[in-house]
């Protein structure tokens, strides 16, 4: 027993198998150093996975990872760059156009042939790209120096929510125009960090001072949403405070489309929340499918008897003067080929003859004449109720624009003269008799000048979102690169309106452009 005892208390003993004379034998230190340590037993051992090494690890990968993205990136950004400046020199050529795959090996071979490496080829695409950039930054910035409008001017403004250029969430943008007699310029797409009121009037008042018109503007012309009418908070209130300014020139034709949304929800047709009409893109969708040439007009319709000639005649005269949309001349034509199935009674007139700011307050009160007696009590009501919350072409201020309306009656405008003569322009007195003699007053045909080029529409602010909405994601990411790059377009837009020879010859002559 004692024996097998000895025996187990030697089993923890090290069994040294080294050479007796092993310290006077092993010559390097290091060598017997490591000797010594095996004898005294493991100093440590692994205790799982390294956290610090693991993580350097991770760095170091994604660090190239980056690098390598970067590289794509500025490899497909070269490669555009390629695209889009050999695309401008070949527009210019008259030689026959070639397949990107020609143009590219032409290219390839035309800077082995001049010594150009691959890095020089770099240098030269990056050159034209910073070339780009400082070339929109002085061009924009000479459109804002050159502009320097004589007469009086109305801003106009309109937001959309658009996505980042990061691709990461949504961002308000507030397209600011301004409009007057033959001008339409943008003034800016700032972005905004919300679509209050608040801040829409604080960037239409930055864009105003940047461009130094604070001393030009008569009116403002807005959709009437509750962040631009707001008693207290909305945009229109901030702004004429700002300026202390009366300003208002409401948008007419979004006047015109809250009354009709009004009619759709009324009549249950479809409630609606936006722009988009559910059943009307339903009805666009299925029109492949609609055999066109079977259709029933209203023509026979007794109920239309009463206005349907008129109505034509209308729709056919406003189609012999140039439409600036497209949709706006199928409605037309759509009004007449069916007399717009029920035909739009009062709508078809109001809507084309929105612009025109002289009509404005004999047609609106023509119109809450229609639809306070329309016939059906739904409509009436809702067209109505609706109509009544806009009459702002009506207000003390506005209704004189119905003195340069030659559609109002000589006696109603010299009555009108007389009793608001003390509150209007000089032209029009409490001695005020004859009407007739007017347009022989140089104060009279300068204010018919004026008011007749007021926009009252806010079709500009439509098209400057439309503008912003086509640039957003692409060419920069560059908030102010992106500035000068809407300005230069929308003056490139000035200037060759279309795509015909004609116009692209005498915009690049040197004809007068429309700032």
């Amino acid at each position: 027993m004692e024996n097998e005892k000895n025996f187990c208390d030697q089993l923890d003993l090290l069994f040294d198998v080294a050479h007796q004379e092993a310290q006077s034998l092993i010559a390097v230190a290091e060598d017997w150093e490591f000797l010594v340590a095996q004898r005294e037993g493991r100093r440590g051992y692994m205790a799982g996975i390294d956290r610090d090494a693991e993580r350097k690890k991770e760095m170091s990968n994604k660090k190239e990872q980056d690098i390598k993205k970067r590289k794509e990136r500025s490899d497909r950004e070269v490669a555009a760059l390629l695209e889009k400046e050999t695309c401008e020199l070949s527009c210019e050529s008259s030689t026959p156009e070639q397949s990107d795959e020609e143009y590219n090996h032409d290219v390839a071979a035309a800077l082995d042939r001049t010594k150009v490496s691959d890095r020089e080829a770099v240098y030269l695409l990056a050159s034209a790209a910073h070339a780009r950039i400082e070339h929109r930054e002085s061009e924009a910035n000479s459109i804002q120096n050159a502009f320097s409008p004589n007469g009086q001017l109305v801003i106009h403004w309109d937001g959309k929510l658009l996505p980042r250029v990061t691709n990461q969430g949504k961002v308000d943008r507030l397209a600011v125009i301004v409009t007057g007699h033959n001008v339409e310029q943008l003034l800016g797409v700032p972005k905004l960090v919300s679509g209050t009121g608040e801040r829409q009037a604080s960037a239409v008042i930055t864009c105003i001072d940047n461009w130094k018109l604070r001393d030009n503007f008569v009116g403002m012309c807005f959709d009437t949403t509750v962040s631009n009418t707001g008693r207290h908070t909305g945009a229109c209130h901030l702004i004429e405070e700002r300026l202390s300014k009366d300003l208002h020139l409401p948008c007419r034709h979004h006047i015109l489309e809250i009354v009709v949304e009004k009619v759709f929800t009324a009549m249950k047709i479809e409630a609606s929340s936006g722009p988009d009409i559910a059943i009307f893109k339903r009805f666009r969708d299925f029109w492949q499918d609609i055999d066109q040439t079977n259709f029933d007009t209203a023509s026979d319709e007794v109920a239309i008897t009463s206005f349907k000639e008129r109505v034509i005649r209308f729709a056919e005269t406003t189609l012999a003067i140039s439409q600036p949309r497209d949709d706006y001349e199928e409605l037309l034509e759509l009004t007449i080929i069916f007399l717009g199935g029920s035909p739009p009674k009062v709508y078809v007139e109001a809507w084309f003859q929105a612009p025109f700011s002289v009509y404005a307050p004999a047609n609106d009160l023509h119109l809450l004449g229609q639809w306070t007696s329309y016939k059906n009590p739904t409509i009436c009501q809702a067209t109505s109720v609706a109509f009544r919350r806009h009459l702002w072409y009506l207000s003390e201020l506005l209704v004189y624009f119905a003195f340069f309306d030659e559609r109002v009656g000589l006696e109603e405008r010299e009555r009108d003269g007389a009793e608001h003569g003390h509150n209007s322009w000089s032209y029009a007195t409490p001695n005020t008799s004859n009407v007739e003699t007017w347009k022989e007053n140089d104060d009279y045909q300068e204010a018919f000048r004026i008011v007749q080029g007021l926009k009252v529409v806010n079709d500009c602010a439509e098209r400057g979102v439309k503008l912003i909405q086509e640039y957003n994601s692409i060419l920069t990411n560059y908030d102010q690169q992106k500035q000068y790059l809407l300005q230069l377009v929308q003056q490139h837009c000035h200037v060759l309106s279309d795509s015909k020879k004609t116009t692209a010859v005498s915009g690049l002559t040197g004809q007068p452009k429309l700032m």
